[in-house]
């Protein structure tokens, strides 16, 4: 999906900061050989939503700093929770000045959804979410649905022939 998006005119600036739990970021080297154009930091080791807040808003200042006017793509880990993330961000002073949250895109693969492993608070704050393996999963029933969101939309894609730009503001 990041993949995809960085290859619209719209973020083909972007900057990007990639999160790995590891200690070694494969996404940040695999993007960085795929997308030369972008600025790309990286928070390795660690948990991006329990990491030092100031650590987060000196990569973003230094990315703003290089491309005033590009959009910073934040990639998380699949672990992170996205309502601490933005708790974290909002709460600065310092983010509020510099910076603002265009659009919060949740992604989970259908397998964990069909297990309820996710959290209902950080699909409340998405503007999107994004339920991928879904021709892998098995069917998801309508109460299954229902009970991630009301405002999800669902469509069926395969094999990333999706158009997921679409869904972005």
């Amino acid at each position: 999906i990041l993949d995809q998006m960085l290859t619209s005119p719209i973020f083909e600036a972007a900057s990007i900061i990639e999160n790995e739990i590891a200690t070694q970021d494969f996404d940040a080297h695999k993007l960085t050989e795929s997308h030369s154009g972008q600025s790309i930091a990286q928070i390795s080791g660690e948990c991006i939503c329990c990491s030092d807040p100031d650590n987060l808003l000196v990569i973003a200042k230094t990315l703003r700093e290089k491309k005033p006017d590009a959009p910073i793509i934040i990639e998380s880990t699949g672990a992170a929770s996205a309502l601490q993330l933005v708790t974290k961000l909002v709460s600065s002073d310092d983010f509020e000045s510099n910076f603002e949250i265009a659009q919060l895109i949740y992604v989970i693969d259908a397998f964990r959804l069909a297990r309820g492993e996710y959290s209902e608070a950080d699909v409340a704050l998405s503007d999107i979410v994004i339920v991928t393996k879904l021709d892998v999963a098995p069917a998801l029933s309508e109460p299954a649905r229902a009970s991630i969101s009301s405002a999800v939309t669902y469509f069926k894609s395969s094999k990333s022939d999706a158009n997921f730009l679409s869904l972005i503001n």
